[in-house]
């Protein structure tokens, strides 16, 4: 399950009707960003919001420190929230 609290608080608004978009459409979309972005990016976001992983967890598992693993976080939110715009979504 995906972690609820995430991607609202960090900025990340997908206003989506359900009955506009089903989850499949949803989860190709979403596909389809995540391959736009770098491995690290889409590592540390699949960690924290799809595995729900805490920041030390991710540091332990990729030998990177909290601090970086917080800094990659805020940096791939920005890099999605960019992509976001670019498909017209969450404008």
């Amino acid at each position: 399950m995906l972690r609820e609290t995430g991607l609202e608080e960090s900025g990340i608004e997908i206003p989506v009707e359900p009955e506009t978009i089903g989850h499949f459409e949803a989860a190709e979309t979403l596909h389809r960003l995540f391959a736009k972005m770098a491995p690290e990016d889409r590592l540390v976001l699949t960690l924290f919001y799809v595995d729900e992983c805490t920041t030390s967890e991710i540091a332990a598992r990729t030998r990177w420190t909290r601090t970086g693993v917080k800094v990659r976080l805020y940096r791939a939110r920005n890099k999605l929230r960019a992509l976001l715009k670019t498909e017209g979504i969450g404008e």
